[in-house]
């Protein structure tokens, strides 16, 4: 239990754990959210019962904790060595946004941030990080930033698939944070 009590203190504030295990995402899985301090650590001993519970086979790798991040946007960048086309890059929405509509624009990887600027203009539900209508604009320059350097994997060939999602645009100036990702290696590497 020190242990635990340990990563939730230095995590602060509000957080989440999120149960490493390789299954289905399911409601047995999902992380709980805005966890507070004073429930630490019954809250990463409910999510491990609620795994065994419905996946006695499995095996628990751990309980990421993680602080809970805001922004002002969710997206999903993501970078693909397709077998026809090469090495891409793509800008979408994200989070379970991600599942509900999707809107996304793709590049050819590598991309200058010029171009990943371009990229972020042609998803018409990113006018909101652009101050559509007064609202806080997002910093799109972070974003781009990241796009190009998601990019840059192209350069790798080891490198298959990467993806970033979500990746939380903040405030103009205040940059993005990547909340959770994964990078897979391309067949025959190791």
């Amino acid at each position: 239990d020190q242990g635990w009590a340990d990563a939730f203190q230095h995590a602060g504030g509000a957080y989440y754990p999120k149960l490493q295990i390789s299954v289905p995402f399911t409601p047995a899985t999902a992380p709980k959210l805005l966890v507070k301090a004073e429930d630490n650590p019954e809250s990463a001993k409910e999510l491990l019962a609620r795994a065994r519970q419905h996946f006695p086979q499995a095996q628990v790798d751990g309980v990421l904790v993680q602080r809970m991040e805001r922004g002002l946007a969710e997206l999903i960048i993501g970078y693909r060595r397709d077998p026809e086309a090469g090495p891409t890059v793509l800008l979408g929405l994200g989070g379970i946004t991600a599942e509900l509509k999707r809107s996304f624009s793709v590049r050819i990887a590598p991309v200058s941030v010029e171009t990943a600027h371009e990229m972020i203009g042609e998803i018409a539900e990113l006018a909101v990080l652009r101050g559509f209508r007064n609202l806080p604009r997002g910093d799109c320059e972070a974003l781009a930033r990241s796009l190009h350097a998601l990019s840059l994997l192209a350069a790798m060939p080891q490198v298959g698939e990467a993806e970033i999602n979500p990746l939380i645009v903040r405030g103009e100036g205040k940059g993005a944070v990547a909340v959770d990702g994964l990078v897979a290696l391309a067949a025959g590497s190791h």
